[in-house]
C-alpha cells in the first residue's frame, strides 16, 4: 500500500493555533470537532474518563483513515472552563464545580 503524505492540521492552519505576542482577531473556519462536555476539577476522575474516551476515538477514527489512505495527526487537546454563574470568575469557584 503506497503511503499518503500525513495532514498535519497545526501546519496548514498555523495561524488559528499560533499564539501570537499581541491580541489578535482569528478567523476560523468551519470544522469537524470530537467534543466532551462535564463537571469537575481538571486531572479528576470524571475528566480522565472522558479525555481517555475523546482520545480512544480520535485514534480509532484516525486509523481507519489511515488504512484508507488518509493519515494525519490528531491535535493537541483544547479545553474550555466556566463557571454555573457566568458572573463570577469560574476560577475562584471550588474546582469540583467547574464545567468542561
Amino acid at each position: 500500500m503506497p503511503t499518503a503524505t500525513k495532514i498535519d492540521i497545526y501546519r496548514q492552519f498555523r495561524s488559528e493555533y499560533i499564539t501570537p505576542k499581541k491580541p489578535s482577531l482569528v478567523d476560523v473556519k468551519p470544522a469537524r470537532y470530537l467534543t466532551v462536555t462535564g463537571r469537575g476539577e481538571p486531572g479528576g476522575a470524571a475528566f480522565q474518563s472522558a479525555t481517555a474516551a475523546l482520545y480512544n476515538v480520535a485514534f480509532t477514527v484516525k486509523m481507519a483513515r489511515k488504512f484508507a489512505g488518509q493519515d494525519y495527526t490528531v491535535c493537541k487537546l483544547e479545553g474550555l472552563w466556566w463557571a454555573d454563574d457566568p458572573t463570577h470568575c469560574f476560577a475562584n469557584q471550588p474546582r469540583q464545580t467547574w464545567n468542561w
